[in-house]
């Protein structure tokens, strides 16, 4: 017996691919959907809370949900960060969530209802998330409350320097 691969094994015919499993998220997904939910935090000194904006959603590959986004993002920046020690950690975080879209919670969900080699399978065969040239206006308005809090803070403090 033979244990070692002959150079022309890789020209040999490979086996068809399994079909994908008949599932109601499969065919969501491969239709160009994602499960994607909008983080903000909220915090009062010790206490902080982190949520998601109107819950899990679906949302088209190319589509980016302008409000939600915005409104996490202004949740978060004016009362993320007040929370000693998760405001200060989990602010940031939900932020480049929602930099990029929202948390994808595609691969999670397909791994519960189908397992996880079958969702592995899926999500290779799906279309990818391609970001429409939109998302640097999401980006901005994102970065809007950011700044608008950093120049307020700011005048507050050069105004009592003076």
């Amino acid at each position: 017996m033979n244990s070692i691969p002959s150079p022309l094994d890789r020209y040999a015919p490979k086996p068809p691919p399994l079909p994908l499993p008949e599932h109601p998220l499969v065919a969501e997904v491969m239709a160009g959907r994602r499960f994607v939910t909008y983080p903000f935090v909220i915090s009062l000194l010790l206490i902080s809370l982190k949520r998601n904006m109107g819950g899990m959603r679906v949302v088209a590959t190319s589509q980016w949900p302008v409000a939600p986004i915005f409104w996490a993002a202004i949740l978060t920046v004016l009362f993320g960060w007040w929370g000693f020690p998760w405001g200060l950690l989990w602010s940031p975080l939900a932020l480049f969530y929602l930099w990029i879209g929202g948390r994808d919670s595609t691969k999670e969900i397909l791994t519960a209802e189908i397992g996880s080699a079958d969702a592995q399978r899926v999500l290779r065969a799906a279309p990818k998330v391609r970001p429409p040239a939109s998302i640097w206006f999401v980006r901005a308005l994102i970065l809007l409350p950011i700044v608008l809090f950093c120049s307020l803070v700011y005048s507050i403090i050069t105004a009592s320097d003076s």
